[in-house]
């Protein structure tokens, strides 16, 4: 191609694509180009000829059953083992080439005929329906036995355009990786859908704006490696653009045999392929990516490739914000303190505290995938606009109120995250948690006095912002955050009788050296990642908290209103300050 001009009509850029195949594969394919009744240029025919000769063993039919290899006759020798083949059962062969072996055959034989509800199948399956209309859907659930992964590939028939969908035992979208894939029209597509520890799962096909023809398949799919989605970060540069920075210190994918990497800019056709290392990037800017609009917000995805072919599906996407010129990236300080959430993700949240030498504390007040309440935490770095939190922790085992005992308290690592911030009131969190990574979109939500990034002041003398817990109940503590003269909030991380994580917040009056708490809420319901619903949140009144604090310590005491709870009080110490605290006069 390159000894060549450059095309300019139809006909010379078809004669190079077919070129470009050939050299993909280094074999004549002129046979399977016919077999898809794809017209091969006698110039064209000539130059494969001169180039990888007369036949490809490709194009051979040598069991004489219609099929070449090119096409997909996954056995050439034997005439009953083909695309069109009949599946036998049991016979541990994969009779109809389809990948799959001895796959229970399920179809709807007429137009009349519907499915009718959900179809208890088993793993590998094959179904061929059809869509009566755009309020219909079929529903095909299995058990998992040997992996929690299922691959599944839709093809679409002339008319339909619509989804497979992956849903777990209450119905709902599962919240491990993807989980749907959508054709507009005519044509395959494939997936592997990941149901986590449920045991069992479901596959729903419905249409968008047209009914019509389609099949589906699925079949059990490896196991994967641990989420590493974590090992790719966005970094603006300062210049203008993006660094694509992948890190694999362990050597995670390198052992999978990975010889390259793919990045992949995920609703673009930008793709970047480089050598494999542990330690790699690639640049985004105006010229490798002239197709990126300034302002905009995309995501990035990476996988892991041998002989060109992929290794594994790719990562989940880590979000980033596009500027294609100069930029002005913040350098994160106690400015950027405060609690930051997603609007879409109303009623969970982040607690962010910047400390003295680069240092921050990032709490998460959130739930698990069944509506409990869940709190993570970790100690991090600012790394210019960004907080990198390498090892988010959860805890389990504390009992609320005098039962409480520190060496219960369990400590396990989650996941990890990094929060990138765009200015004083937007930033970006992209997070790997029980490997499963996501991101989400956040805003500011409280600013603190003395450390407000939008009204800059000196922090008051009694700087009170920070984390606060009692030595004898070392595992449980308080954020509280002054947000003004007059008002402060509270996060009270805890646990309940049983030992489960359970998180308390409002915000307070502030008279003098007290800030009272009237009405201390605990949320529930809501479900971690993809399936959040703001709807699903319960806010349930808890009761009363008095925090008397100044630079020394101070104490709390409390009266619940809900009584799996215990009244009580602890003695307080300072476990953080913000940077640049008005208390560290008192140090």
């Amino acid at each position: 191609a390159r000894r060549s001009p450059v095309p300019t009509t139809v006909e010379e850029k078809e004669s190079l694509r077919i070129l470009s195949l050939a050299h993909g594969t280094q074999s004549n394919i002129a046979c399977h180009m016919a077999s898809l009744k794809w017209p091969v240029p006698d110039d064209v025919a000539n130059e494969l000829r001169r180039l990888y000769g007369a036949s490809s063993p490709l194009c051979d039919d040598l069991d004489q059953d219609g099929f070449i290899v090119a096409s997909g006759d996954c056995d050439d020798t034997d005439a009953a083992r083909h695309l069109t083949g009949l599946e036998l059962e049991r016979n541990r062969r994969d009779d109809d080439c389809d990948g799959l072996v001895d796959e229970t055959y399920y179809a709807e034989e007429t137009e009349a005929k519907d499915f009718g509800g959900t179809v208890q199948s088993s793993l590998p399956f094959e179904a061929h329906g059809r869509m009566q209309s755009v309020n219909d859907d079929d529903r095909f659930a299995f058990q998992l036995t040997a992996s929690s992964r299922v691959f599944a590939t839709l093809c679409a028939g002339e008319g339909f355009n619509g989804w497979a969908s992956a849903l777990d035992a209450n119905g709902r979208f599962i919240d491990r990786g993807s989980y749907y894939v959508y054709l507009p029209g005519p044509g395959c597509s494939s997936v592997t859908f990941d149901f986590g520890d449920a045991g069992s799962g479901t596959i729903m096909v419905s249409p968008n704006t047209s009914g019509g023809a389609y099949s589906l398949t699925a079949s059990t799919a490896a196991d994967l490696p641990e989420d590493y989605s974590i090992l790719l970060s966005a970094v603006a540069r300062e210049s203008g653009g993006v660094r694509l920075q992948f890190d694999d210190p362990q050597g995670l994918l390198g052992r999978l045999g990975a010889e390259e990497l793919e990045f992949w800019i995920s609703g673009t056709d930008i793709r970047m392929t480089v050598p494999y290392a542990a330690d790699t990037a690639a640049i985004l800017n105006r010229s490798s990516a002239p197709e990126l609009d300034s302002g905009e917000t995309y995501r990035a995805r990476v996988r892991a490739l041998a002989n060109g072919r992929p290794l594994l599906p790719f990562s989940t996407g880590h979000v980033f914000k596009y500027s294609s010129g100069p930029q002005s990236l913040p350098q994160v300080d106690s400015r950027y303190s405060g609690a930051w959430y997603d609007p879409s993700h109303n009623g969970e949240g982040f607690i962010v505290e910047v400390l003295e030498n680069d240092g921050a504390v990032v709490y998460w007040f959130t739930y698990d995938t069944e509506g409990r309440q869940r709190w993570l935490t970790g100690a991090g770095k600012v790394d210019g606009n960004r907080i990198v939190v390498d090892d988010l922790i959860v805890t389990r085992g504390g009992r609320f109120g005098e039962s409480f005992n520190p060496n219960d308290v369990v400590l396990n690592s989650a996941g990890s995250l990094n929060i990138s911030f765009q200015g004083c009131s937007d930033a970006l969190v992209n997070y790997s948690v029980d490997d499963n990574g996501g991101n989400q979109v956040l805003t500011r939500l409280t600013g603190i006095l003395g450390h407000d990034c939008t009204s800059p002041g000196s922090p008051p003398a009694r700087d009170i912002s920070g984390s606060w817990y009692d030595p004898s109940h070392n595992g449980e503590g308080f954020v509280v955050q002054q947000l003004n003269n007059a008002q402060a909030s509270v996060f009270w991380f805890s646990y309940d009788a049983e030992g489960n994580q359970a998180w308390m917040h409002q915000t307070g009056a502030v008279e003098g050296d007290r800030i009272f708490f009237s009405d201390l809420l605990r949320p529930t319901g809501g479900r971690f990642g993809r399936s959040f619903e703001p709807d699903d949140v319960r806010l349930t009144p808890w009761g009363e908290l008095e925090l008397q604090l100044d630079c020394n310590g101070g104490h709390a005491v409390y009266a619940p209103a809900d009584k799996a709870f215990t009244s009580g009080s602890q003695q307080l110490l300072s476990l953080t300050r913000l940077e640049g605290s008005g208390c560290s006069a008192y140090e």
